[in-house]
């Protein structure tokens, strides 16, 4: 850290913030040979089926105008929280990724052919959640209702010789790549249901770009996960 004379405590906390977020972000890009490749691929994967789905004609998809404002809102959300994640504000990635489920739930009970008017104003019904997305709510709920000191533990610790100590700024902690993991799970979950819908919809889609990117995420993810294959199912 510099030595910076600061006129506010705002300013020193935001500027020590900073630095902290960028020593998190190198921690976590240099823990894993195949890390940065993954991510990549995976910020890829959405920006290109997104950009497919703005430039279609969805004025006589049934529901379209709601489903191309969930799928705007899924690309918003997945880059804060990949942001989030990298960086070591786990905690904040956790509850953007618990509102990219309910979204993905949502955007398959739309497909599903449920009357959107008995939707509005309702949480999304988890059994529309695919894969195991579902059995991860339960404990991203506890987290950003802040209902569980477990849940505290994905802000890291801090261990001197006075004790150990929950840090003010972000610290790299390997839970940052059990977040990336559930992180890239919502992301599939988007893809499968983006595949199915576009096939069904756009003629004109080729997902041949889309598969090459979804092929090199998946060999990287295994690579880095290689216990976790059920994971997708």
């Amino acid at each position: 850290m510099t030595n910076e004379k600061f006129h506010t405590k705002a300013e020193e906390h935001l500027h020590t913030r900073e630095h902290f977020r960028g020593l998190v972000t190198q921690q976590f890009l240099s823990h894993h040979k195949d890390v940065n490749i993954l991510v990549a691929s995976m910020h890829e994967i959405v920006a290109s089926m997104v950009t497919f789905l703005a430039d279609q004609d969805i004025g006589k998809i049934r529901n379209g105008e709601y489903i191309v404002k969930l799928a705007s809102s899924f690309c918003r959300s997945y880059f804060i929280a990949a942001d989030l994640t990298l960086c070591g504000e786990l905690t904040d990635a956790a509850v953007i990724v618990r509102k990219q489920m309910e979204l993905l739930a949502r955007l398959n009970e739309l497909t599903a052919g449920l009357d959107v008017n008995s939707l509005i104003n309702k949480t999304p019904q988890l059994k529309y959640l695919k894969g195991a997305l579902k059995k991860q709510y339960g404990a991203y709920s506890k987290v950003a209702h802040s209902s569980s000191l477990e849940g505290m533990i994905l802000l890291g610790e801090e261990v001197t010789e006075d004790g150990v100590f929950t840090p003010l700024h972000p610290v790299f902690q390997e839970n940052a790549y059990v977040s990336l993991h559930h992180l890239f799970l919502t992301e599939i979950g988007f893809f499968m249901w983006a595949m199915e819908f576009y096939r069904k919809h756009f003629p004109n889609y080729d997902s041949t770009y889309d598969l090459r990117y979804f092929s090199l995420a998946i060999d990287r993810h295994q690579k880095i996960f290689p216990l976790n294959k059920s994971s997708l199912a």
